[in-house]
């Protein structure tokens, strides 16, 4: 369901009936900021705390990090990436972490902050962790979705030998957000310019991995529903400008 939020279009999904937007205030609004996206602009960022300030008691952005040197071991096939591409990288997330802080600091807000990467995964409980871990060690259903998912994303062939290496970034990302996501009492709604990434934990809401990931499958279906807003873009004067 589209909905403007702000002035901005979003595409809102929900596995249940999308509450009204004057509902959603108690939840907790997330945007996971990817190094990769090029979408996270500076606009957006400052859209997005302007969202929060009316529509939300509290607000996190996050810079996704530390999942990229997955992909850096992956690309140079070797678990220990030369410095200057692991100093690249680390210099860039910086770049992106300035800023979030200055239009944090720009605009004054009390109810957004930003949040280190390392540290969601600090909170997220150990047991998540190891379950994804052993449901794709596994080489089932589970491990057939997450390949399949890194072959599209990454555009490399199913059949490729690196797809496994490339499947780390997954397999580092998939319990934090879970628990990000699934957590809290009162909900999350999380704001992404791009493709609904909600689609696999609604796969395991379905409980087509609860011979997998079964205490996973529990946590998720006895959760808040997570409410997932795609940004598609901006309204001005009825015209769509795009991402």
């Amino acid at each position: 369901m589209e909905i403007n939020i702000n002035g901005m279009l979003c595409d809102v999904s929900c596995n249940e009936d999308i509450p009204a937007l004057e509902n959603w205030h108690p939840r907790l609004a997330y945007l996971f900021l990817s190094l990769k996206n090029p979408h996270f602009t500076k606009e957006l960022i400052i859209w997005f705390i302007e969202v929060c300030q009316t529509h939300f008691e509290r607000g996190i952005i996050c810079i996704v990090d530390e999942p990229y040197y997955h992909n850096l071991a992956a690309d140079f096939e070797m678990e220990q990436v030369p410095p200057e591409h692991v100093d690249k990288l680390k210099k860039y997330a910086h770049q992106k972490q300035s800023m979030v802080q200055k239009c944090l600091n720009t605009i004054g807000s009390l109810n957004v902050q930003l949040a280190p990467w390392f540290l969601l995964s600090l909170y997220t409980p150990q047991w998540m962790k190891d379950e994804i871990r052993s449901a794709f060690e596994l080489k089932g259903l589970f491990y057939n979705q997450v390949l399949h998912q890194v072959s599209i994303s990454r555009r490399v062939s199913f059949e490729s030998e690196k797809l496994e290496h490339y499947a780390e970034f997954v397999l580092s990302e998939l319990p934090v957000l879970s628990h990000a996501f699934y957590a809290l009492p009162q909900g999350v709604v999380d704001f992404y310019p791009g493709e609904d990434s909600s689609q696999f934990y609604d796969t395991v809401k379905s409980g087509l991995f609860a011979n997998e990931l079964p205490k996973i499958t529990k946590f998720i279906q006895s959760s808040k529903p997570l409410i997932y807003a795609n940004v598609l873009g901006v309204r001005r004067e009825g015209d769509l400008i795009t991402r």
